[in-house]
């Protein structure tokens, strides 16, 4: 091919022979194939624009995700943990004694503990090779990469946020956060069964706050973060509706109380004369859980558990206080709680606090924003002015107006930004189903026509639809006789089962509960707690088996028996003597009487006549010589009196004497010079089916029989009327 020489115009051009030829233009064409060749370079252009652009991008993208993938592993592969289930806590000092004991303990859980500049490192060292805590120091937390980490100062409370992300990245469905200097002495406080029956709250005026420490039992103080203008709540006036499992609300975070030293204001503290000394308070126990539909109430970040859909919230602002920090956040939370149509749940799970340290040199910023609370839950729970059904963006307006009125400022919404990038960082997915209006009256939470409950705390009564139940006033739940056993007697086998729904009943006043069961099969692996007494051939001479008790049990102030099928007011012992014996003396009549006249009774004439000693005791205690029937289902035998009890139940069983004559005669021929004569209200007839009417129309017994706890009707009745007697108790 020839070299192209010209001096004019010229293009190459490929035709249908690729063969090149040349092509003269005249100006007129030139102008038109210049036109198209500008625009060919201004395509060319943009096309390479965007190309550099999508190549600085994936550039961009590919150094995000490997920083994450790198930090992730770096942990992930060094602890090699996930869990569903994660503790987070921070640390300003060595480990305590319940921090060590709770790793050694916990099953299904793993704890990540956030270090800072004030934590010696080292003193951590311990869990260096633990698969259960997770110390992370904060070159440690550096690593990891996350969004936040640049709006800390190293000394901060709130880095506690970086124990939420990175519990939420290692598969967390629940999150326990907890103070460090709590004492834990077993590990129920993790496990919560929110199938329980439970009490749920109306308050009837719905602008006043609710104190959850009066629902157990400390009406004289207030939880930090609780409005001051509603302190003096009268709540004589409340109302509970109590559920029994009917109604399913759901509680989207768990609050515990703590007790000896609760969480306190400083205004509490200052007032009330406790900054020096320590405040000993015991919240009342085994109370039902309390459910707070749509009531806004202080919640900390002391002893609490949340649930998954609530994991976007728990971020601690930074900007403020960190003594009220943590209350901030709680008011913020529950307005998504109640979007997700959840509720929140208090309860006393025995953790407590025993060192009373009060420090903190900005109390008059902490009083202020106390002061300011009732403003800030206005601005937080508003629903007319977010009409959003979008969780994010709702909670970027309601941090807008609290920046506007200036309790934020603007480096906690970039911070709550930062959150949320790290959230979609690690994969974490919001739930859909939230409500922009929360239900103005708790009442739409409830299906009201399912079985429920309500009543007045301090009244004496319960109501029950239409029908009015009265009980007796009483306090209960902090009555605990832990020196004292209770001894339950099983007259059959084939009963034990029954020992779990016993405890439900008993446990809470006596911790220590022994069964006596009167056979033994060889098959069968009995618990510790079982006595076998054969002698007491199916409760006829059960009395002999004292003696066995006493041997494997010496050291108790004090032995109640009862049998299986009694059903004993326990809150009613607090009202007797437990130094002295207390046993029923009368027979109340009917068939059972005819056993004075069986030689299983009359022997014992024969006997008292050979000692004439228990004759006279006996004819001095019942006032005439005579042998006297009653009822042996229940009696107590203090300590003093118990080697002559097992002494005198030893020559009564070789004669084969009836417990409910032998019972008896051996406290007259104790001569007690003091006991308790108490009634046991015996059912007979019809009466037996009727169990909950004499429950609530009889004020006085002590204690029923029989009620039999094999029937799912009376198990049920008499486990309603033991719950509402101990929820009602303040």
């Amino acid at each position: 091919m020839k070299k192209l020489k010209s001096k004019k115009y010229k293009k190459i051009l490929f035709d249908k022979n690729d063969e090149y030829k040349h092509k003269k233009f005249s100006k007129k064409n030139y102008k038109k194939i210049k036109v198209k060749t500008k625009y060919s370079i201004i395509e060319f252009h943009y096309i390479f624009i965007k190309c550099i652009a999508l190549i600085l991008l994936f550039i961009l993208i590919s150094k995000s995700i490997n920083n994450i993938i790198f930090n992730t592993n770096s942990l992930s592969n060094k602890y090699n943990i996930t869990s569903d289930n994660w503790i987070v806590m921070t640390a300003f000092n060595p480990p305590s004694d319940s921090i060590i004991n709770l790793e050694k303990n916990i099953y299904n859980w793993k704890i990540v503990v956030i270090g800072n500049n004030r934590t010696i490192d080292s003193n951590w060292n311990i869990f260096n090779n633990s698969i259960k805590l997770i110390y992370l120091s904060i070159e440690e937390q550096n690593k990891l990469g996350y969004n936040i980490l640049k709006y800390f100062n190293e000394n901060s409370y709130c880095r506690k946020n970086i124990g939420y992300l990175f519990a939420i990245q290692h598969g967390a469905k629940e999150i326990y956060e907890i103070e460090e200097n709590l004492v834990i002495e077993n590990l129920q406080f993790l496990y919560i069964n929110i199938n329980d029956t439970y009490i749920c709250y109306g308050n009837q005026n719905e602008q006043k706050m609710i104190n959850p420490y009066a629902h157990f039992g400390e009406t004289n103080i207030w939880p930090r973060g609780f409005l001051y203008k509603d302190i003096m709540t009268d709540y004589n006036k409340s109302i509970y509706y109590a559920f029994y499992n009917q109604i399913k609300l759901k509680p989207l975070v768990f609050q515990g109380l703590i007790n000896k030293i609760p969480d306190l204001d400083s205004i509490f503290l200052l007032t009330s004369g406790k900054m020096k000394e320590n405040l000993n308070i015991t919240f009342s126990k085994n109370l039902p859980l309390l459910y707070l539909p749509g009531n806004y109430v202080p919640i900390n970040s002391k002893n609490t558990k949340y649930l998954y859909e609530i994991f976007p919230f728990l971020m601690l602002p930074v900007t403020i206080n960190e003594s009220i920090a943590d209350i901030i956040r709680g008011y913020i939370l529950e307005r998504f709680i109640f979007g997700y149509e959840g509720v929140i749940a208090f309860h006393n799970n025995g953790i407590y606090k025993d060192n009373f340290i009060y420090n903190n040199p900005k109390f008059p910023e902490e009083r202020e924003l106390l002061f300011k609370l009732d403003k800030i839950l206005e601005i937080i729970k508003t629903n007319k002015s977010y009409p959003t059904k979008n969780p994010k963006k709702l909670l970027f307006q309601i941090l807008s107006e609290l920046i506007k009125n200036n309790f934020l400022n603007d480096k906690d919404k970039y911070m709550y930004k930062a959150f949320f990038h790290d959230l979609s960082n690690i994969g974490f997915h919001f739930s859909n189903k939230f409500y922009s209006e929360i239900k103005s009256n708790y009442k739409e939470y409830l299906n009201l026509s399912s079985e429920f409950i309500y009543y007045i705390p301090t009244n004496q009564n319960i109501l029950k639809g239409n029908k009015q139940l009265k009980i007796m006033k009483h306090s209960s739940s902090d009555i605990i006789y832990d020196d004292i056993l209770l001894i339950i007697n099983f007259n059959h086998p084939g009963y034990l089962n029954l020992s779990d729904y016993l405890e439900e009943l008993y446990m809470k006043y006596f911790p220590n509960i022994v069964y006596l069961y009167p056979v033994e099969s060889q098959n069968e692996k009995y618990p510790p707690n079982i006595v076998i007494c054969t002698d007491s051939t199916f409760g006829f001479y059960s009395y002999v088996c004292f003696e066995k008790i006493y041997e494997r049990y010496p050291n108790y102030k004090g032995y109640f028996y009862i049998n299986d099928d009694v059903y004993m007011k326990a809150w009613e012992i607090q009202n007797y003597d437990l130094t002295i014996p207390w046993f029923y003396i009368f027979s109340p009549g009917g068939i059972n009487s005819n056993w004075l006249n069986t030689p299983m009774c009359v022997h014992l004439y024969n006997m008292c006549d050979i000692n004439l000693d228990w004759k006279r005791n006996m004819t001095n205690f019942f006032g005439v010589y005579k042998i006297f029937f009653g009822l042996a289902d229940l009696y107590y035998i203090p300590q003093y009196y118990i080697n002559s009890f097992i002494q005198l139940a030893k020559e009564m069983f070789n004669s084969k004497i009836f417990l409910e004559c032998a019972v008896h005669a051996i406290f007259a021929i104790i001569l007690a010079p003091k006991y308790h004569a108490i009634y046991l209200r015996a059912l007979w007839g019809d009466e037996r089916n009727q169990s909950i009417n004499v429950l609530h129309d009889e004020f006085q017994q002590i204690s029923i029989h029989p009620i039999k706890f094999s029937k799912e009707d009376q198990k049920n009745s008499v486990r309603k009327y033991n719950f509402f007697i101990n929820a009602n108790d303040f």
